[in-house]
């Protein structure tokens, strides 16, 4: 731990609740990111802790504007006062909320007591759902999950995809999907105020919902998945739908570019490919799914400037076969790239007069 860690300071927020009940969403909303936005400046962990039985839609909000939020409880029993808490929001992670019971002790100091109700045999593995019998593994950073040694290595391979958010319950079959992978450039500039970067994701999910090829598509037929910067959208059905998404959207921004201020202005790079996926549940049952199709989206995505759509080869080739239209915007890029894990990439791009980027990607360049 360099000398930097070792003087980090955290600051804890007892409670939120008291602000929640005298005063308006907005305005604790507002002074919430005002607050985090000065810590920031000072590099300072800003945790809040909220008592009672806070609405999701509040908790969400919240929790996107500050590094954690804990919920206590306390409950009267024959041998006095029981606490517990529970995390429920961690920035960039996802965490599965579970009571941890506590006593506070002469010093002030904190007892947590452990859960030991559960027995190695009653252990269910969170990647496959199949019972841990013999080594457990851990994925640590706060999950507290149990895996199989083997299933812990797939979660973490894949972990870099979804962060902390790898999802559980996995479902037999795999399909095939179409994926639209978006992130707004430079949204973790440190200058730009937390309020400006939530206001940014809304109205490009804002500007995203009105395309056609979206909203028109049936909620069955398309999956959603918040990344943070921007999302990824995974279409069960027509190839083409990824390509027609980022092109209306590139249009709308520039329509609303055109008449907003330069720092409210939204810059994108958009990853599009298609491979096979694992249907699979989250923790609150919404159904969703990761793979290679997905990753291979997100790869693509990675390598873009503001502006670019990109393509990797094997949704690229399908489209320019499939229409004349699309010959007439999709250009190969180059071949040969490797990317993660080694993996080689044939990449395209997607440009025409109002739409796209024309100019080689920074790091293709680089890579050449």
């Amino acid at each position: 731990m360099d000398q930097a860690e070792e003087l980090s300071t955290r600051l804890v927020l007892d409670s939120l609740t008291d602000l929640v009940a005298r005063f308006s969403n907005d305005a604790v909303q507002k002074f919430v990111a005002e607050l985090y936005d000065l810590l920031k400046v000072k590099n300072i962990v800003a945790l809040f802790t909220i008592t009672g039985s806070p609405s999701t839609p509040t908790v969400e909000t919240l929790g996107s504007l500050v590094d954690g939020i804990i919920q206590l409880k306390m409950n009267d029993t024959s041998d006095g006062v029981e606490r517990s808490a529970r995390l429920l929001s961690l920035k960039t992670a996802h965490v599965n909320p579970k009571w941890v019971r506590f006593s506070i002790k002469q010093d002030g100091s904190l007892q947590f007591v452990r859960d030991n109700s559960l027995s190695p045999s009653e252990l269910v593995c969170k990647l496959c759902n199949g019972p841990i019998i013999g080594n457990v593994a851990n994925a640590g950073s706060g999950s507290g999950s149990p895996f199989h040694p083997h299933c812990l290595d797939t979660y973490q391979k894949l972990g870099d995809i979804y962060g902390s958010h790898i999802l559980y319950a996995l479902q037999p079959g795999v399909v095939n999907a179409n994926f639209f992978f978006i992130d707004i450039v430079g949204l973790s500039n440190p200058l730009l105020s937390v309020e400006k970067q939530i206001g940014k994701i809304e109205d490009l999910n804002a500007l995203i919902g009105s395309c056609d090829a979206y909203s028109k598509v049936p909620k069955d037929n398309k999956i959603v998945l918040p990344t943070g910067d921007g999302m990824a959208i995974g279409f069960l059905i027509n190839p083409e739908l990824p390509l027609q998404l980022s092109i209306q959207l590139h249009r709308k921004l520039q329509a609303f570019n055109a008449k907003t201020t330069s720092d409210k202005s939204i810059g994108v790079r958009i990853g599009i490919s298609s491979g096979p996926v694992f249907v699979v549940s989250d923790v609150n049952n919404n159904q969703n799914v990761w793979g290679p199709g997905i990753i291979l989206a997100r790869r693509v995505m990675d390598l873009g400037d503001d502006g670019h759509i990109l393509l990797a080869d094997n949704i690229a080739e399908a489209l320019v076969n499939l229409k004349d239209e699309y010959r007439k915007v999709i250009r190969p890029v180059g071949s040969g790239y490797k990317i993660k894990h080694g993996q080689l990439l044939t990449l395209y791009s997607a440009f025409s007069q109002d739409f796209g980027n024309p100019a080689i990607p920074t790091r293709i360049s680089e890579l050449s």
